[in-house]
Formats: C-alpha cells, structure tokens, sequence
C-alpha cells in the first residue's frame, strides 16, 4: 500500500517536498515509520512527529493496522531540521569497524595485548585505516556539532544519539585515554611508536567531541551517564611522566585542556563538584591550569570551574580544607589576573569560600579576599564580562549563585587571635525605607546589632551586583531567571541598591524584562532576611 507524505519543517529542506510517497509493506507500527521515513527524508526517527487525519500526534507503538489507512491516504510528517545522515552514518560505521578492528583485536582485558606480530601487514593496515578514517570524522564533525545553537546542529546531535553514537565514542575514547601499546624489544618499534601517537591524537579528537556534545543540561546528564566522571578525570590529571616518549609534552598538555570542556559542564550538576572537590590532585590540577594553560580561553574555562565548585557548600568546605583558595588569593593579591575573564571567576570563587558559614577564615585572609573584589571591581566593567560570554554563548543552568551573592547579608564577625573584631559601617537612619527624621527603625537595629547596614554592600555583596549586572542584559539570562522564578528577588535587589549611592553604577537594569510584577510579600521577607541578617534563603 502506498500513501503520500506531507512534510512540514521549520528549517528549509534540500530535497522537493511535493510527491513524497512511500510504501507501507512490512511497516507494522508508527515507529517502523519513522525508520523507514529517516534515510527519506534526512531527518531522525526521534525528530518526527506524525499525524493522519486527526491532529494528535500518532504514538511510536500505534499501529498501522488500527488507523484504517487506505491507498493514497497522506501521513503528515513534522519535525525542525534535516540532519547530515550520510556524514554521520559513514562516522557511525567507522566508529563500529574501530570498536571491531582495534579496540576489540588489539585488547587484552584492561590491556593492549603484549605479543602484536608488528609484522603483520595486513593486520597493521586495517588499524591504521581505521584510525585514520575515525580521526578524519572526528575532525569534520566540527562542522556538524556547531554552532551549537543551530537547529539544523541539535538534528546532528539527535540522530547522533538515537543511532549509538555516544556509546561508540565512549568504547573508543577509554581505550585511546588509557590504553598504549607496548613497544616490541626485538623488532623495530617505529610502528608501536606510530599507532600510540595515533592513540594520543583520538583522545584528544575524543574529549573535542565529547565538549561540543555537551552544552545543555540534558546533554551533560546524558553524557556523565554514559561516559562517566573518571576517564575525563583521568585525560586531565595526565602528566609528563605519562607519555611514551619525551617529546609529547605538548600532547599531554592538549589533552589536559580537551578535558577542561567537559568538567566545565559536569561541575554545574548537583553532587559533581564535591566528587571533584575531594579529589585533591583534580583540584590541584585546574588551580595551576588556571595559571599555565597554553591559552587564555583554557585558563578561563580552568577559572570557570573552581568558581563552580565553590557553589556547592560541601565542595567549598573540602575546597578550603585542602587550602587550594590560598594559592588563587596568593596570585590575586599580586595582580598575577592572566585576563579579566579569569580575575572575574577568582573573585566569584574567592567571594564563595569567604561566604561560606560553616567555615570562618583567618581575619587577615578576609581583609586579602574583601581587598581583591574591590581590586577587581575598580579595574573590570560588567559590561567587559557580559561581551565575553555572549562572545563564547554562555549559559547558564542557574543564576542562584549570583543572586546568592549579591543578598549574601552581613559579614560575619571577624576573628582575630584574641578578640572578634566587627566591620564598622555607619547607615543614616534617616535613608531608612519608610523611617521619617528622629524615628529608629528596625534597619537602623540592625545595623547597631550587626555592624553593617541592609542598605551598604560588602565587597561580596558588590561582586554579585557585578554579575547581576551583565546577567540581566542577555536574553537568555532574562528567560532563566524567570524560569527560576527569580525576577522577585532581582526587584529586591534593586530597591536595596537604590538607598546606597556607592553601588549606583551597579544596579541590574531591569528594562529588558516583560511584565514585571510587584514581588510577594514572601520574597520580600526572605530577601530582607537575606540580606539584613544573613540568613540563607537560597
């Protein structure tokens, strides 16, 4: 029987749409379908949706046989981008003629297998083919993976996946991350030497793919499921006495940063950044990157990550147990800042640790940390950061921890080796919401009781007007922090800024937001908790 397609999609299409037709032998559900339909019309089975005379959407299991489907009867086929089925089915074959022909001929357990007759020709000739044609796909799915936001990008992806794409890549990433060959004794070890800088590239070629797979928080779940923490962990703590040979320095290094990638989008899920925390070496590791980093965008991204793992309480705990924050506030109070991207994650970073309530700091490593947001804030513009991430497309999977900081509430009390020492800020009653001249108001008790006032800001407080400032420009940012029913607290945050004439330049603007409504009464109190005594609401 055959019947007619009718598509309808929300990019262009390359092929003639009219007098689609196919025929439904052998096709017994909706699913067959999609399968049959997917070399077709270039677009991934998950990606459709299918109708027939009626407007619900026809269920994968629906069967053909219950649809009372006659000859010439039109199947409306709707989806939003054709995807690249021959660049990305050829990958997927090569990928499985690598998983059969390398991983699974040249293994032994855990293990390259140690008795390889490097003589063998042929042998030797299908593993170099293989590695060839994977590491020539995985350089060309740059041009598929990206942008990243693109529709016809998020088909690739899908189709990717749907065909076992992730699971190709993770067989083939662990063993190029942790396998080498063993060179022969006996024989010429040119070869050997050839096939394990041939390993070192396809991981490296490896962790590129896996980064540009992982820019959502779906993708990034998806991926830790699959891949898992420890290989990537594995690639970054790699070192010199690693490699083979001892001109693969510059290898070592680029696997390192490949790896910075995917870390920097694992660390924004809950219970990742504590696994990382208590990884002392890991930690250790993307403190120096953040340093040394053979370019400025891997020494940010280093930066991106400390700052992140510092959002989770039981991180930041382990975080200054292991005293790694000295070393970032040592090179921070030098001006050792290798760019402002990255002075910026060092301050968000520094700011976490100092907020932290369950820990308290030596007074003099407070008064460093409180002098380098201000350092920062006098040579940086929110402007500056708010360029660079919509240059690099960041977002965000939540704006919590900016607006944490930006209500973070008064100092705690500072501790010196004999007495506990209070900031002294001074606050006019008279400013005072709702306070006419001579009255006390409950703010001003406050601020006698806590020795700082609701309406000042703590140089921490500062640095999350800082981040609120350029957040509240992106559209994107505008979308998250409304999904994250968060647009209350950023009118709390503006009308506290309004009574301290020092931060005017850092008040969010908040003009880009549709229909802002007066905040409830409950967000009210739980930011003036917040940022009167400290009390975390958030």
């Amino acid at each position: 029987m055959e019947v007619k397609i009718d598509i309808e999609s929300e990019c262009p299409v390359p092929y003639q749409t009219s007098n689609l037709k196919t025929n439904l032998n052998n096709v017994e559900c909706i699913g067959d379908l999609k399968k049959k339909l997917q070399p077709l019309l270039g677009v991934a089975a998950c990606d459709m949706s299918v109708y027939h005379k009626t407007r619900r959407e026809l269920e994968n299991r629906e069967k053909i046989s219950n649809l009372y489907v006659r000859e010439g009867d039109t199947f409306i086929v709707k989806f939003i981008s054709v995807c690249d089925v021959h660049f990305l089915s050829k990958f997927l074959d090569d990928m499985r003629a690598f998983v059969k022909d390398v991983c699974e001929a040249f293994s032994d357990g855990d293990q390259i297998m140690k008795n390889i007759d490097w003589n063998d020709d042929r042998l030797l000739a299908v593993g170099n083919n293989c590695y060839t044609a994977v590491l020539e796909d995985l350089i060309r799915r740059r041009e598929r993976f990206s942008p990243w936001r693109s529709k016809p990008t998020s088909a690739n992806k899908h189709y990717f996946v749907q065909e076992g794409g992730l699971d190709l890549l993770a067989t083939i990433y662990n063993f190029a991350s942790k396998k080498r060959y063993p060179l022969p004794i006996c024989v010429d070890s040119t070869v050997a030497r050839h096939f394990n800088d041939q390993q070192t590239e396809l991981e490296i070629r490896c962790l590129s793919c896996l980064w540009s797979l992982s820019e959502t928080k779906e993708d990034r779940s998806l991926l830790l499921r699959k891949i898992g923490l420890e290989p990537i962990l594995h690639s970054l703590l790699k070192d010199i006495p690693d490699v083979v040979d001892d001109n693969r320095i510059y290898d070592v290094s680029r696997a390192n940063e490949r790896s910075l990638g995917c870390l920097g989008g694992f660390v924004e899920l809950p219970d990742v950044p504590q696994i990382f925390a208590e990884n002392k070496e890991a930690l250790s590791k993307i403190v120096w990157l953040t340093f040394n980093s053979s370019d400025n965008y891997h020494k940010e991204t280093a930066a991106c990550i400390l700052f992140w793992c510092t959002n989770h309480p039981k991180a930041a705990r382990k975080i200054i147990e292991n005293q790694c924050y000295r070393l970032v506030l040592e090179k921070a109070q030098g001006m050792l800042f290798v760019t402002p991207v990255v002075a910026y994650f060092h301050s968000l970073f520094l700011a976490n640790i100092q907020t932290l309530p369950e820990e308290k700091l030596p007074y003099d490593e407070i008064q460093q940390i409180n002098q380098v947001l201000e350092a920062f804030l006098h040579v940086v513009t929110p402007s500056e950061i708010g360029r660079y991430e919509a240059k690099h497309t960041y977002v965000w999977i939540s704006l919590i921890p900016f607006l944490r900081l930006a209500l973070a509430g008064p100092s705690r009390p500072l501790e010196t080796e004999n007495r506990q020492v209070r900031p002294q800020v001074s606050v006019d009653p008279c400013l005072e919401i709702g306070t006419q001249p001579g009255e006390k108001s409950c703010d001003t008790e406050i601020s006698n009781n806590r020795g700082i006032g609701p309406y000042n800001f703590s140089p921490v407080e500062k640095i999350g007007l800082f981040c609120l400032c350029h957040l509240a420009n992106s559209p994107d940012n505008r979308e998250l922090f409304k999904k994250e029913k968060l647009e209350d607290y950023l009118i709390c945050v503006c009308w506290f800024t309004q009574r301290c004439p020092e931060v005017a330049d850092l008040t969010p603007k908040l003009d880009g937001f549709e229909r802002l409504e007066p905040p409830r009464l409950e967000s009210i109190a739980k930011a003036y908790l917040s940022k009167c005594f400290g009390e975390k609401i958030m």
